[in-house]
């Protein structure tokens, strides 16, 4: 029972650590923009397997912004940024390496890679999807980023001859 208690201990301190850091990133007046987003793939075909979905974002503010703490809506979905693609972020409670930090200065522009594998649900995971990347940042404008794509996943593309 102990054990049980300390466990608990460690997580509580560990979330109070986290939120207390995040409470102090100083908060920046600079708004971020989207530039590309709702994405729609139509259909999504399971027999070709992973697709890369490219998100355009920019710093169109006069202050850096951070990009930190990035999850997925499904463990069907990861994705990194351009230029640090060993740093594959994932659903938060499935995997660990949720953390993100990366600075755009004003102006800048930087691509985030969704990856979308419509095997993840399989073999009966055929449906209408719609996923989400979240980004937390320190703009105070645009606290939250919310990069979204959609799809009909299928087990084969459509051709002409097996449309009904």
């Amino acid at each position: 029972m102990k054990k049980l208690y300390l466990i608990i201990s460690f997580i509580l301190i560990s979330i109070v650590i986290t939120w207390c850091s995040d409470a102090e990133k100083q908060v920046s007046q600079s708004e971020i923009q989207i530039t590309k987003n709702n994405i729609n793939l139509g259909e999504i075909p399971m027999d070709e397997w992973k697709i890369e979905i490219p998100f355009e974002l920019v710093n169109s503010g006069q202050q850096d912004i951070v990009l930190w703490n990035a999850e997925t809506s499904c463990m069907c979905t990861e994705w990194y940024i351009v230029g640090d693609e060993s740093n594959i972020i994932k659903m938060r409670w499935h995997w660990a390496g949720a953390s993100l930090n990366k600075t755009l200065k004003p102006g800048e522009t930087t691509k985030l890679v969704a990856i979308y594998d419509p095997n993840a649900h399989w073999p009966n995971g055929t449906w209408q999807i719609s996923r989400h990347v979240y980004v937390q940042t320190n703009s105070a404008t645009n606290p939250t980023l919310d990069f979204v794509f959609n799809g009909n996943v299928v087990k084969t593309r459509s051709t002409s001859e097996n449309i009904k």
